[in-house]
């Protein structure tokens, strides 16, 4: 037992010390850059799962978390206000499902801009309410329709260009909140032998934090 306790400890200094060499040879902040990219990286929005047979196959959990609140959360990163006729401001939606359940989301895949009516994500520029959500039945095509496994993020990233930036009236200290909305259960094509009737979509609104357009990047 000692001699196994030994070769343990022994392996984790040696593990301990490769990663200390690995720091210096390549330089903290690119070490820690890469770290930092590995674990913040996550996939666009766009590339999550198509909905496929939804009269056949849905989370039980997730229809459940449905009913009782959100099951996303949505938060916004901001990166810095261009100081170069050729800059950009990047924003960055996250897109988070927070149950242990498969979630379904719209996706129409565009993001409008201080219009928050239609479904889907959006970004505003400003602090006035979004307006609520109204249930609708209508029908939902499956391609409008995009699957988050448990816990899994997803990101839409906006970049305005300066031209865009008047439009909009963004500048530095202008306050930028993103969102998801959904108004429609999203009833599916059923079969003889089909055990659900809808897509199971969340209908409410997420919205993000408030955060102020900055000179300098910040990062929710």
């Amino acid at each position: 037992m000692s001699r196994l306790y030994r070769n343990r400890r022994s392996s984790t200094t040696f593990a301990a010390l490769l990663l200390l060499l690995l720091v210096i040879l390549a330089g903290q902040n690119t070490f820690t850059g890469f770290i930092s990219r590995l674990f913040q990286a996550r996939p666009s929005c766009s590339a999550m799962r198509q909905a496929v047979d939804r009269d056949k196959h849905q989370s039980l959990i997730a229809r459940a978390a449905a009913q009782r609140g959100s099951p996303v959360r949505v938060e916004v990163s901001l990166g810095s206000y261009p100081v170069t006729a050729e800059g950009t401001l990047d924003v960055t939606l996250i897109f988070t499902n927070t149950t242990i359940g498969t979630v379904p989301f719209v996706y129409s895949g565009g993001i409008p801009i201080n219009n928050p009516v239609p479904d889907g994500f959006g970004v505003v520029v400003g602090s006035q309410a979004l307006p609520t959500v109204s249930a609708a039945n209508g029908f939902l095509p499956d391609s409008n329709v995009r699957l988050l496994v448990p816990l899994q993020s997803c990101v839409e990233i906006i970049r305005f260009n300066v031209s865009q930036l008047q439009q909009f009236g963004i500048q530095p200290g202008s306050v930028v909140r993103a969102y998801y909305r959904n108004s429609n259960l999203g009833p599916v094509q059923s079969a003889g032998d089909s055990v659900y009737s809808d897509h199971g979509l969340w209908i409410g609104v997420a919205e993000s934090r408030s955060q102020v357009v900055p000179i300098q990047a910040t990062t929710q």
